[in-house]
């Protein structure tokens, strides 16, 4: 695996990994083999399946996901490798020169990019040190009566006069037109 630095700029950071086909073909090897022992197939007995046979079958389909665990582990072993703490989940990008047909059948190196923002690096400070000024509001004694008048204003409970009488200052009314 072959990791650069495309890109740093502040907080951002860009990597472009090159995984060889080599590593891809042998860890897709690896895994027919181990298949192999394991798969039961008509026409052939346990544990006889021939690996060409199995690659032409499950080939493909088994190095898309050896893709996926290669893509997932080298990410992190970069990001751990170069010690950088991403602020939020990287964005991967495939290379736009990547053959995935040829990666696919082992003929190409896999080439991706890592684009992530990292958590800077800062000393906490000693807050022991900090003087912290607390405002204070004066409330006279009128503007608490004041506001005490309003809120009793707003939660007076009203009693419905007779329809023959006039509504009066402070009733609440109700228009229907």
């Amino acid at each position: 695996m072959d990791v650069t630095e495309t890109h740093s700029e502040g907080l951002a950071r860009s990597l472009l990994i090159v995984v060889p086909a080599a590593d891809l073909t042998s860890e897709l090897d690896t895994r027919l083999a181990d298949l192999k022992d394991r798969i039961r197939l008509k026409g052939f007995r346990p544990g006889k399946v021939p690996v060409d046979y199995l690659k032409k079958a499950y080939g493909k389909s088994l190095m898309g996901e050896i893709i996926d665990d290669t893509v997932r582990k080298s990410s992190v072993d970069a990001l751990e490798e170069r010690a950088l703490r991403p602020a939020m989940q990287p964005k991967i990008d495939f290379a736009d020169d990547n053959d995935m047909d040829g990666v696919v059948d082992g003929k190409a190196d896999l080439k991706y990019t890592i684009d992530l923002e990292i958590i800077p690096d800062f000393e906490p400070t000693d807050l022991s040190a900090l003087a912290i000024d607390r405002p204070v509001a004066e409330v006279e004694d009128a503007q608490v009566e004041e506001t005490i008048d309003g809120l009793r204003k707003q939660q007076t409970a009203f009693e419905a006069r007779a329809e023959e009488e006039a509504a009066q200052d402070g009733d609440r009314v109700t228009l229907d037109f």
